[in-house]
């Protein structure tokens, strides 16, 4: 009885000894959902995203863009006729239109190629706070205008979750564990501040763009941009 229970506590000895280490099965988990992040999709990648927008003509032969929705490896602008319009008129100027009624069409307008190389990293968290958080008040206090105005600018930066949720076994050994995070940021406001996002981004080095979209109207033209920024 004595043997075979030796033998059963070596069993799970050895069987224990062939499960993976759970702190190295997670930072292996880590390491793996930061390759798939979209880390590429840095300040560069901004400022060719918003170089379309910029370089838009927002009226053409008749025809005004109402909106712009921008993301990934393209932009998508959607035209509105307008008196004196036509299709021939829009279709002059603007080659790869689609109409999709008597008064709109939607064109696409491919990003130029990203570069695979990570333009973002994670940072401290401490130091992410400090550096683009303390801009990113700044800028929300200086969106706030004057009496009786709108608006400006409205900032947001989401509550920081860990990349990988942890595993109940690590529970007692997260102050041990190397953690990394990631939380979501948007800035929303007039048109005109639209060049603050790769300049915080640039300053955080840790951020990454998501999505533009911009709406134009004959009372403001406003923007929101949304996008990921990454912590450890």
């Amino acid at each position: 009885m004595q043997q075979q229970e030796k033998d059963r506590l070596a069993a799970l000895d050895a069987a224990a000894s062939q499960q993976p280490d759970p702190m190295t099965s997670y930072r292996n988990q880590m390491q793996s959902a930061l390759k798939q992040a979209p880390l590429n999709h840095g300040a560069a990648y901004a400022r060719t995203m918003l170089a379309v927008v910029q370089q838009l003509p927002f009226e053409v032969g008749g025809w005004r863009v109402g909106g712009i929705s921008c993301r990934d490896k393209g932009c998508v602008i959607n035209w509105k006729r307008q008196d004196g319009g036509t299709f021939q008129t829009l279709l002059d100027q603007r080659k790869s239109v689609q109409f999709q009624d008597m008064g709109s069409a939607m064109e696409t307008v491919p990003l130029l190629e990203t570069p695979a190389a990570p333009q973002s990293t994670p940072i401290d968290v401490a130091k992410f706070y400090m550096t683009a958080g303390v801009r990113m008040q700044a800028l929300d206090d200086l969106g706030k205008g004057g009496k009786g105005e709108g608006k400006l600018m409205a900032v947001a930066l989401g509550k920081v979750e860990p990349l990988v949720p942890l595993p109940p076994e690590l529970k007692n050994r997260a102050n041990k564990v190397p953690a990394l995070a990631k939380g979501s940021w948007s800035m929303q406001g007039h048109l005109a501040f639209l060049d603050s996002v790769p300049g915080l981004m640039e300053r955080a080095g840790n951020m990454t763009l998501d999505a533009v979209e911009v709406t134009l109207n004959d009372k403001k033209p406003e923007f929101t941009a949304k996008g990921t920024f990454y912590v450890q």
